[in-house]
């Protein structure tokens, strides 16, 4: 696997498919705004809605170059993000990240390094579901078991710099299970935090799509909470 493949913008596919022209018929959840009901979303290489965000970065390795400033080894890319219904071709997916909750609303996060923490989740593997690539890579990383979790966006990533590569990354709510840690792959340490504290402590929380993640995790965490409820 991968050392890096949780860094929020790339997982650096040898290839960029190509967007396939064939119809796929999906059955995906709404956004934050109607999340019991389910809709079926005809998606095509034409049905690509209009994005939440959109924004052009330039990346040196795993960070962000601030605008103005240039770098040898900087690379453009322009990310967008789509909320619910829209869910890309299996095709053109690269990863699935989860922002992970316990049942004691705490968000799970983990480390290579000790010093920067991210989402656990990773790359797709051929013949898997996107929630099957969540499972794996959450227990692989973060020894954690997920009991359920629900689809909440994705992002769009331009190579701007190589000939237009074009994939999509996948987010994922999840609410998880911790096994003892063991720290059996790439990740080298697991921790937990509460959501007023979930941006400042991960290492890209001052990005934008750091900020959507998380309202729509709560969104659907509250909507968990309130389901759980008596009553509810």
């Amino acid at each position: 696997m991968a050392s890096f493949r949780s860094d929020p913008f790339i997982t650096w596919p040898a290839t960029a498919e190509k967007r396939s022209s064939d119809v796929a018929l999906q059955a995906v959840k709404t956004s934050a705004v109607d999340l019991s009901t389910p809709t079926l979303l005809l998606v095509t290489s034409r049905a690509i809605p209009e994005p939440v965000h959109v924004e052009t970065i330039m990346l040196d390795g795993l960070w962000r170059v601030p605008a103005g400033e240039s770098t040898e080894g900087g690379r453009r890319y322009r990310i967008a993000w789509f909320d619910p219904p829209f869910r890309p071709p299996l095709e053109q997916t690269t990863q699935a990240l989860g922002i992970c909750f316990t049942a004691h609303r705490e968000a799970l996060l983990v480390t290579w390094d000790g010093d920067h923490w991210s989402l656990p989740g990773g790359t797709v593997e051929p013949g898997e579901t996107l929630e099957e690539t969540l499972a794996r890579e959450v227990w692989e990383e973060a020894c954690a078991r997920i009991v359920t979790s629900r689809y909440i966006g994705c992002q769009r990533v331009e190579e701007l710099d190589d000939e237009g590569a074009c994939y999509y990354q996948t987010r994922f709510w999840a609410r998880v299970e911790l096994d003892d840690f063991r720290p059996e792959h790439e990740m080298s340490a697991r921790r937990l935090v509460s959501p007023e504290d979930f941006l400042e402590a991960l290492f890209w929380g001052e990005e934008v799509t750091a900020g959507l993640i998380l309202d729509r995790g709560l969104a659907i965490e509250a909507h968990a909470e309130g389901a759980a409820r008596p009553g509810g």
